[in-house]
Formats: C-alpha cells, structure tokens, sequence
C-alpha cells in the first residue's frame, strides 16, 4: 500500500514514467479531466522545464477532495494509478487533503516518505513485466449482414421451383 494513514506514503518504482505517459501525446493515454491525475502531471510538467517544487506545487492549485483522491491505499499495479504522487510533495499532498482551502504553504510536518518495501518491489516487477500498463483494446463481434433485397429476390424463384417440384413428387 503507498498511502499507509495516518502518514506513511512509498512511491511506486514508475511513478515518472507514469506520469510522463498520463501527460498524452502519441501513443499515450491521457488523464481524466478534473483529476488528481492532471494535477499530478502538471505539477510534473512544471518541474520537468525547470520549476522549483514548492514553485510547481503552488502553481498547480490542488484542491483538497483531489488531495484526499490522490491518496489512495491499493497496491499499485500496472493498471491502476496507486503510489504516483512524487516523493517531493507528499509532504504538501498530505496537508491539502487534511486542508478546507488552498494554502500554498500547506505542509504536513508528520509526513514519512520511505523506500519501497522489497517485497512489494518484487511482486510489483514480476506483475509489470507480464501486464501492460495500457489495457489492450477488445473486438467487437461484427454484426450479422442481412442479405440484399436483389439476393432475395434471386432465391425466391429457386425456392418456388423446388416447393412445386416437391409438390408433385419428382425431384
């Protein structure tokens, strides 16, 4: 689990990568708009041209309910988006969910970032390398054709013929 309550949070070995990939472009999938997730990518975004954290943190404006979303308890796995919250602002993330309003400042001093458990490590490279963090897309059964009214036409004869040639007993 990333989030343990009170305070107790890990990051997911791919959080980066994860990030990068919910920011879109080609060949990505994109966050939800008005989710934790998008705040999470801007934040990301923000420091990746050079932004400070508490700079990039107060720039993105995350609400509390978002913060609260954010912090969720599952074990992360590939195709679910537990433990992406960066290490850096834990601490932040933490306080704005605990918060009623937006406080650039908001910080929460009891926050524990920490290593990864190594079994949580393992069992979640062993799922990564066998799942993708895309779920592939399904067919879709094609629908049955109905026959063209010029096919039907065709066969109605045909069919009118046997039921007269049934009817007199020859074949």
């Amino acid at each position: 689990m990333p989030f343990i309550p009170p305070n107790r949070y890990w990051a997911r070995p791919d959080w980066k990568q994860v990030l990068k990939m919910l920011g879109g472009g080609f060949g990505n999938w994109p966050a939800p708009v008005g989710s934790f997730q998008v705040d999470l990518v801007a934040y990301k975004q923000k420091r990746d041209l050079g932004m400070s954290p508490l700079e990039a943190w107060t720039a993105v404006k995350m609400r509390p309910k978002k913060a609260k979303d954010s912090l969720m308890t599952a074990d992360p796995l590939p195709n679910n988006l537990s433990g992406i919250i960066p290490p850096e602002i834990f601490s932040h993330v933490l306080a704005r969910s605990r918060a009623t309003t937006v406080n650039p400042n908001d910080d929460a001093a009891d926050a524990i970032v920490e290593d990864p458990p190594q079994a949580a490590l393992a069992s979640f490279k062993a799922m990564a390398s066998k799942a993708p963090l895309r779920p592939k897309a399904t067919k879709r059964k094609a629908a049955k054709k109905k026959a063209a009214k010029s096919a039907k036409r065709r066969a109605a004869p045909r069919k009118a013929a046997t039921r007269r040639r049934a009817k007199s007993g020859r074949r």
